[in-house]
């Protein structure tokens, strides 16, 4: 995404940030306007929407981005938000105070865009438009923390994963977590800007990441971003077929053995496998969501039994099973 900020210019926006005192008084008025996608961005304006319009700009008869709605941002008063497209570049003296996925703007509507986030939301920290006695250093503290992703899936059958955590701040930070049932505990102290994975993420549970200047007690709050875990679904095994009649004359007879991982999160999988209740041992081992193999030793009068393991060296785990039986 082009609009991380690196770390080297986090204190150069940190430092504009401190100009910020208060937003004005009076109301502010955002100017906007709709240009086609082929026209160049004017210079202080930048891009709030992206939507399809069907009789202007190509005339295209196909749902697209072609119809740009964009802001005038010169000369607005030092505070100001404004929500834009993560495509659009941060004007320079904006920073941005956090970031959000929305499935019907700037694009990703027609699938032009992925996640974690299509827009951003940044604030003016330039006295252009703003009397000077409101343009002093703010006593106030500042941070930004932001989650990617903020909704985790964890693998169907896993007890955790992981979601990265970054934020920023004028002045060396700590992060707390809260987490229900648990309490509020102390994460990490590393400085003023940082990203670490947190791997604690458990389906069902929310926790609430803390931004304080303290070590010592979670307040007072600078800034906060609530991410929840959710579990995946389960993957799925079949055999076809499930009875197998052994040709005359043979001992085993075949059948097709598949998964189906969609949902689960997992990306591969290994099958373990059985006869007649042996102790298990590792069949195959497949790289995609979906994989089927065929299976020729099922036991005449006897049973097959296969079940969906992540592991390649313990067949501990079952996340799915089918048996499989032959006559």
């Amino acid at each position: 995404m082009q609009n991380i900020i690196k770390p080297n210019l986090v204190r150069i926006l940190l430092a504009l940030l401190f100009l910020v005192a208060s937003n004005s008084a009076f109301a502010i008025t955002v100017t906007e306007k709709n240009i086609c996608d082929s026209a160049a961005v004017p210079t202080g304006w930048v891009v709030i929407n992206k939507s399809w319009s069907r009789t202007t700009c190509g005339d295209p008869a196909t749902p697209q981005a072609n119809d740009w709605l964009i802001a005038e941002y010169n000369d607005l008063p030092v505070g100001t938000p404004l929500t834009v497209c993560e495509s659009s570049a941060i004007p320079a003296g904006w920073v941005p105070t956090s970031y959000q996925w929305n499935s019907a703007v700037c694009g990703a509507q027609f699938g032009g865009v992925s996640g974690p986030f299509d827009t951003v939301t940044i604030r003016n920290t330039l006295c252009t438009n703003e009397p000077a006695k409101d343009c002093v250093p703010s006593l106030s503290q500042f941070a930004v923390i932001w989650a990617v992703p903020k909704t985790v899936v964890v693998p169907y059958g896993q007890g955790d994963a992981s979601t990265s955590i970054g934020w920023f701040a004028p002045d060396s930070v700590c992060i707390w977590v809260t987490t229900a049932g648990v309490g509020t505990q102390l994460w990490s102290c590393a400085g003023d800007y940082a990203v670490q994975t947190w791997p604690y993420v458990k389906a069902g549970v929310s926790q609430t990441f803390i931004v304080s200047p303290s070590s010592t007690a979670a307040t007072p709050v600078l800034a906060s971003v609530v991410i929840t875990g959710v579990e995946g679904s389960p993957p799925k095994i079949s055999a076809s077929p499930t009875l197998v009649t052994v040709p005359s004359g043979s001992t085993e007879g075949s059948t097709t053995i598949s998964y189906n991982l969609a949902g689960s999160d997992y990306s591969s999988m290994c099958i373990w496998a059985s006869n007649n209740g042996a102790a298990a041992q590792l069949w195959a081992c497949g790289s995609g969501i979906t994989f089927s193999q065929v299976w020729p030793y099922v036991p005449k009068g006897g049973t097959s039994v296969f079940w969906l393991n992540p592991s390649r060296t313990s067949s501990s785990q079952i996340l799915a099973s089918v048996v499989v039986t032959g006559k």
